[in-house]
């Protein structure tokens, strides 16, 4: 993990510190959402979009990406690493359904309700009651916030173009306050890395709360 984080920092030495703030307390899980950092999610997602938005329909829309741009197709190990990783939170009984290209899963637990996990902020929503009913609202504009191809396409044009297995991932996740949606905050990474980082990073600091001070030493 240290390696990863030494580079999407850019750090030049074998050790680096930096102090973060946490936005907000609290894990989410299936049966009680964090309204918190779910709050926070949705608030800075939609801000973004506001300011890159092009109306998104064949559940495509009109200055959409194509659906190849926004999400990509996890191969095993990546799967492997998402299971691994975010276990203390999702548990094992659920069926992923799509993967965006900034990281996030959505997926489908056994009672039929569809979640999303948010990897930036560690919130965990449930956004349709159905298959039926999350495959109808890919349509609308909730397409906007859950994907945020505004700001994919700033990657791209800025040159960050993912490669095969790849997602995007966070220099400063955005669950702490120096953290951003952002371009300059963000770069590809293998998928597998994302998702055990993400974890990882979440699961450190879910006893937390709110406004604690992390400091974050990376080391060889």
């Amino acid at each position: 993990m240290a390696s990863l984080w030494r580079h999407i920092y850019h750090a030049p030495s074998a050790s680096n510190q930096c102090c973060l703030t946490l936005r907000s307390t609290g894990p989410a899980t299936a049966g009680g959402v964090s309204l918190a950092r779910s709050g926070f999610a949705t608030v800075a997602r939609q801000a973004y979009t506001a300011r890159l938005r092009g109306p998104v329909s064949s559940n495509v829309r009109p200055h959409m990406p194509a659906w190849s741009q926004i999400t990509i197709q996890p191969q095993d190990a990546a799967l492997a690493s998402l299971r691994n990783s975010w276990k203390w939170m999702l548990g094992d009984a659920w069926t992923p359904l799509m993967f965006s290209a900034i990281g996030d899963v959505f997926f489908e637990v056994p009672a039929g309700t569809v979640w999303w996990l948010s990897t930036a902020t560690g919130s965990l929503e449930q956004i349709a009651d159905s298959r039926d009913e999350f495959r109808e609202l890919l349509g609308t504009e909730k397409a906007d916030e859950w994907f945020l191809p505004g700001l994919v396409e700033a990657l791209h044009s800025s040159g960050k173009i993912l490669e095969s297995e790849q997602c995007y991932t966070y220099a400063i996740f955005p669950v702490f306050a120096e953290g951003s949606f952002s371009v300059e905050n963000m770069n590809p990474v293998s998928a597998a890395e994302h998702y055990a980082f993400s974890g990882h990073v979440h699961e450190s600091i879910r006893q937390l709360p709110e406004g604690a001070k992390v400091k974050v030493t990376v080391t060889e």
